[in-house]
């Protein structure tokens, strides 16, 4: 199977598409998709596990990195 060469940026909370803490913007921007699509699914997940998507919300909070500023140099 060919491997696709796909840049993808890191694993961080975005600055600009933030509601909350950016995560679910960061998210979306790592997979490719829409941001709204990824917020009613952590919505979803956090009433199906009882609570549990939100504390993983919380945590990836606390530990993703912001992204880079755009006039920060990527160093």
């Amino acid at each position: 199977m060919p491997e696709l060469d796909v840049e993808r940026p890191p694993w961080t909370r975005s600055r600009t598409d933030r509601i909350i803490a950016g995560v679910c913007g960061g998210f979306a921007a790592r997979m490719g998709t829409s941001t709204w699509l990824v917020r009613i699914v952590v919505l979803i997940a956090a009433f199906v596990t009882a609570g549990l998507a939100t504390v993983a919300y919380v945590l990836l909070a606390l530990l993703l990195p912001l992204e880079p500023a755009p006039n920060e140099d990527a160093s």
